[in-house]
């Protein structure tokens, strides 16, 4: 269910068979693929890379042509993409013409100057960027990005004198071409203040003779300096001059790999790595590139975070020699990971339940995040029980908590038991859920195939917004702080994004871009037509308790299979209607109408599970978490009689022409309707 990150290797692999192919339209549609998989983010960047496989025998011009077409169509801003590139990507447009075009056309200050940045001729460049500086508010702040390009010093020399901002006028003249450039500047920067963005420019010396001769006549030797170095016998002669924190970072950034080691072994010898220090001990291991050397120094470090840091940077911590050389740190973490990759591995769990309670024609996936000292582990292994993905978090303690990502789950008793399983090993494993982590369920989206189930969802959920943060999450449990104000924000009225005759797959868009600029609300659309196809709920907490899980899970798949069943009553007249869909048309038109949440409540209930036994679990929840709930300390305006009492339909009435006079009428007639 996860839109994961591709390998530089699998890339390249990847287009190196889109050069291999002498059809330009089999090669865009390869590439198309390519760019979707990795993501929007990367795509500029992917697809200059794609454009230089375009040579010997491919129509480069026409394949060109369609790669480009297809970024401005899948990138909601394109903007933000200029703005945003890295300058060496975005000359994989390679028509200056349309690139000056593309500039023209957009206001965004940021994107303009890239663009500029990114054309090959310094006059045509210099003029474009005098214009700006001229006629363009902001334009300075953002100069250096073109200042910085010019492949002549003499521009750049020029440009510089409008420069005042110290930040900027050092970027600049780290890109001088000469040296003695540079030094004509470095005085501007001698004073305290300033010394790190002087250091940053010494470092930026082409020769390493003038970096040496500059740290020796001012008798400053700055580690930026230092570790900028080309030689490696340079290095060992000022070595010396550090202090031992700066001195094990000069020793890391060393070539030669024997050097390094051989620093390392007179340590260990000489039995002094309490006096140089452990920590600048990992920092040199650090800089080594074989698993096998840093395994070997492993064992002369004392302390378990030393190690960990260490281990963390190993490329596999799957291997025996890792298990053996660990003791009893994290042994149990490792060797658990490595056999749920068994085939006949069984996680023991005392399963609550061992079916869900929702179509099995709805498709669904989990992300479970979490935390825990030995979280880095498990992020070594890219699969756990097998399909189960895990890794980093990077809202969950700055990084270091991981994701488990579930493969697309069906109602099946095997899938809700692999849940069990999974939630069991991380128990075990002693990860835990902090305020920071959500409990996000997606569901396919396929399993909506109207306009009018996609508005029943969104009139359903908004409806019921308020309650559902009071029964998203087991007894006794407050939302955590950060889901009300950030990361599941009410959804709220959004009904006005439909247009009469729209086509659902138009549609569908419509709502995904809705996402697309802020996906952190209850409900989100962003994943609708890309790998994931799916509906987002983040609106619950994260947890470990496989039951939560599952009741979440039948939370929400129930408000989707409810709201494809009234979308399809919509598209009946009343006598077309069962008294069995009828019914349930009278309950759906109860929840928008309930006077208090507690009448509300009780209606959707009623609604989403016949099933007394089902609805047990969510009573229990509202009953108890309403004293529980931090809810109260929030600004609820966002659930105002705006939402509440929200009728779809009748938005689509007035979109038809209805004259505001007949409106009363009009409801009147849909409610007798609803209630026949």
């Amino acid at each position: 269910m996860n839109k994961g990150k591709l390998s530089a290797k699998d890339i390249l692999d990847r287009l190196n068979l889109i050069d291999r192919e002498s059809n330009v339209e089999l090669a865009v549609n390869m590439i198309n693929s390519l760019c979707q998989e990795i993501g929007y983010s990367d795509m500029v960047a992917t697809i200059k890379l794609g454009v230089v496989q375009f040579e010997g025998g491919i129509n480069q011009e026409e394949a060109l042509g369609k790669i480009v077409g297809f970024v401005e169509d899948k990138v909601d801003d394109i903007d933000y993409l200029y703005s945003h590139a890295e300058l060496s990507d975005l000359p994989y447009m390679k028509d200056e013409n349309r690139k000056i075009n593309r500039m023209m056309a957009t206001n965004n200050v940021r994107a303009r100057m890239n663009i500029i940045a990114s054309l090959s001729d310094d006059e045509i460049k210099a003029q474009l960027l005098q214009k700006e500086i001229e006629n363009t508010e902001f334009a300075n702040a953002c100069a250096d990005v073109v200042i910085s390009s010019f492949k002549s010093d003499e521009y750049k020399e020029k440009f510089l004198q409008s420069e005042n901002e110290k930040d900027y006028r050092k970027r600049i003249i780290m890109t001088f071409s000469h040296d003695s450039l540079k030094k004509k500047y470095l005085e501007e920067f001698n004073n305290p203040k300033d010394q790190l963005k002087m250091y940053e420019i010494v470092a930026s010396f082409k020769s390493d003779e003038e970096k040496l001769k500059w740290m020796k006549s001012n008798k400053v030797y700055p580690r930026t300096v230092a570790t900028s170095l080309k030689s490696d016998e340079i290095k060992l002669q000022i070595l010396n001059m550090f202090p031992n924190r700066d001195r094990a970072y000069v020793i890391a950034s060393m070539q030669d790999q024997r050097k390094k080691v051989g620093i390392l072994d007179r340590l260990i010898e000489s039995k002094k790595i309490d006096e140089f220090g452990e920590d600048n001990v990992v920092t040199i291991i650090e800089g080594i590139s074989s698993d096998d050397i840093k395994l070997h120094y492993l064992q002369y470090l004392r302390s378990p975070e030393n190690r960990k840091k260490v281990i963390i940077e190993l490329r596999d911590v799957s291997n025996d020699a890792i298990v053996n050389t660990f003791y009893d740190i994290g042994r149990k973490y490792i060797d658990m990971a490595r056999k749920s990759n068994e085939p006949d591995f069984k996680m023991p769990v005392k399963a609550e339940y061992s079916k869900i309670g929702i179509s099995q024609d709805i498709t669904y996936g989990i992300e479970i995040e979490a935390d825990g000292e030995y979280a880095w582990i498990l992020k070594s292994f890219p699969k756990i029980l097998r399909r189960w993905d895990t890794k980093a978090e990077y809202s969950v303690s700055d990084g270091m908590g991981i994701e488990v990502t579930s493969p697309i789950l069906r109602d099946y008793e095997k899938d809700v038991n692999e849940i069990y399983q999974v939630n069991e090993m991380l128990s075990s494993l002693y990860m835990h859920t902090t305020s920071q982590c959500g409990g996000h369920i997606h569901i396919g989206s396929d399993y909506l195939t109207t306009i009018q189930s996609y508005m029943r969802l969104i009139e359903l959920w908004t409806n019921s917004e308020e309650i559902l943060y009071r029964i998203c999450n087991k007894p006794g449990q407050d939302e955590r702080n950060s889901a009300f104000i950030k990361e599941a924000k009410p959804l709220g009225d959004i009904t006005r994004l439909y247009k009469e005759g729209i086509s659902l797959e138009d549609f569908r868009e419509v709502l995904r871009k809705s996402g697309s600029f802020d996906r952190r609300h209850t409900l989100n659309f962003a994943n609708l037509r890309d790998r994931k196809n799916t509906l987002e709920f983040r609106i619950a907490n994260g947890t470990l308790d496989a039951s939560t899980w599952i009741e979440n899970i039948r939370l929400v798949g129930r408000f989707v299979q409810v709201s494809e069943t009234l979308g399809k009553i919509d598209n009946k007249s009343p006598e077309e209607r069962s008294a069995e869909e009828a019914k349930l048309a009278f309950k759906a038109n109860a929840v928008r109408n309930s006077i208090n949440n507690g009448e509300k409540f009780k209606n959707l209930m009623e609604l989403l599970f016949p099933e007394e036994r089902y609805r047990m679990a969510y009573e229990r929840r509202y009953e108890q978490n309403q004293d529980v709930s931090g809810f109260e300390k929030w600004d609820t305006t966002s659930f105002s009689n705006l939402y509440r009492g929200m009728d779809w339909r009748m938005k689509q009435i007035n979109q038809q022409g209805m004259k505001k006079s007949e409106g009363q009428d009009v409801k009147r007639k849909s409610n007798e309707q609803l209630e026949l």
